[in-house]
């Protein structure tokens, strides 16, 4: 061990700031904060979906400007690499959907990606300055997770 307690804390810290980014993220986008989702990202920041590419903070709130509600986040297994005032981070992600309401049965999963990110600090503290979604697959055809009336919609029972 020849990094300083001081250093490792300070490792410490900054990936706790990042994983906390990340469900501030997770929490915008769920709850439709647009200007909350925003800030979670540089002035300049990219949000990668494929060929689409939403840059600066205002292209990046009018995702959620445009999305409908009941999107739900879940990211796990985060690898945080952190060089001074740049990191990166890959995570795996489950999204599901929900009503409004969120009355029993009203969920369901979506599908499953994983997030490649460039991060920043910043005054404000870390940022995403990159942030790509790749999806893996749909998996509305699981008829086990879906609720009845869905099964049926799809003509799965």
């Amino acid at each position: 061990m020849t990094d300083s307690l001081e250093q490792r804390i300070r490792r410490l810290e900054d990936r706790n700031e990042i994983l906390e980014l990340t469900v501030r993220y997770n929490k915008a986008v769920d709850d439709q904060l647009p200007e909350e989702h925003a800030a979670t990202y540089t002035e300049d920041g990219e949000f990668v979906r494929g060929a689409n590419v939403d840059k600066g903070r205002e292209a990046i709130a009018n995702v959620i400007r445009n999305m409908s509600y009941g999107i739900v986040h879940m990211t796990l297994n985060q690898i945080i690499e952190i060089d001074g005032d740049r990191a990166h981070q890959f995570c795996y992600a489950i999204l599901g959907e929900r009503s409004r309401d969120k009355e029993p049965g009203s969920s369901r999963w979506l599908t499953t990606g994983r997030y490649d990110d460039t991060l920043v600090r910043t005054a404000e503290g870390w940022r995403f300055q990159r942030r790509e979604w790749t999806k893996d697959a749909n998996i509305l055809a699981r008829p086990d997770w879906l609720h009845a009336s869905e099964r049926q919609r799809l003509g799965l029972s």
